[in-house]
């Protein structure tokens, strides 16, 4: 071909250029020659379908009789496994929790951590969070997701705080849990993304039928006494001497470990002091190692 003469209505990514043996196949291996740019263009598009921004399409009923018995039993085996890495990874008290009424457990963003570990995820925002605030209250709202090791997006989910959510105010003495209005503002952001990655993990790892809906969480906690069984005075003792030890060091940071831990603004006596024990005695091995 002459080098000033138009390309071949195939190549109309190409621009004109001259190649050479050394470029291309020879006309002995391939069916036609092509140009650098060309070859390039064609390793551009096999790399974005390789790291997921070109994805050909997919229908379960082109497969056949043998590739689909092979999708279901590779399924089963992944349900097998799912179900290993929450029985052996995860800790009731640390990674998840239970409440009386409600026959599952609740999954913590512990759980969500460890489950996007095993599998190699990552998890991160879609784009910046969206603030809605005004004089009575602020709401945050997120979209999360989850990514395979190729940059692939697997599964995105919308979550949201609000201010006027019962965390925000102490439930026995009614007042605002934060001073700043700025706190407030950071703790909803906070929370949303909390809510967003455990509930995208979930989905994408099909986890979310070995846990409670989170919406039944404040349903159930309305019929918690937090008069009744209330921790001791040696229990609360304890309780600030090895918290202190682990680097919180004052009532706010204390507030915001029992909600993280146990999803709640007030200690019982009992189970719920013996989960705080077992995250302040993890805090505590960690900084050891």
């Amino acid at each position: 071909m002459h080098p000033d003469s138009p390309l071949p209505s195939m190549c109309p990514l190409a621009r004109t250029e001259r190649t050479t043996a050394a470029d291309v196949s020879t006309p002995e291996d391939d069916a036609v020659t092509i140009t650098r740019e060309t070859a390039l263009a064609l390793d551009r598009h096999r790399e974005a379908v390789t790291i997921g921004k070109v994805e050909p399409g997919f229908d379960i009923a082109t497969l056949s009789d043998e590739e689909f018995e092979r999708t279901l039993k590779l399924e089963k085996k992944r349900q097998e496994r799912v179900k290993a890495v929450i029985l052996n990874d995860l800790e009731e008290g640390l990674d998840y929790g239970t409440v009386p009424g409600v026959p599952k457990p609740f999954a913590w963003e512990g759980s969500g951590d460890k489950i996007a570990r095993r599998f190699r995820w990552t998890v991160r925002l879609m784009s910046e969070a969206q603030v809605v605030a005004n004089a009575d209250m602020v709401m945050a709202t997120v979209e999360v997701g989850v990514f395979d090791t190729a940059g692939r997006t697997i599964h995105t989910v919308v979550r949201n705080c609000s201010s006027t959510e019962k965390r925000f105010k102490n439930k026995k003495t009614g007042k605002w849990k934060f001073d700043d209005a700025r706190e407030v503002v950071n703790e909803c952001i906070s929370m949303a993304f909390k809510r967003g990655k455990v509930a995208a993990v979930l989905s994408a790892a099909g986890a979310k039928g070995y846990f409670a809906a989170p919406e039944l969480l404040e349903p159930a906690d309305d019929h918690v006494d937090e008069e009744k069984n209330t921790w001791t005075p040696e229990e609360r003792s304890m309780l600030f001497t090895m918290a202190h030890e682990a680097g919180i060091t004052n009532s706010t940071a204390f507030g915001w470990f029992v909600d993280e831990v146990l999803h709640q603004n007030f200690v019982r006596t009992g189970v719920d002091v013996e989960k705080l024990v077992q995250a302040l005695e993890a805090k505590l091995t960690d900084q050891g190692d």
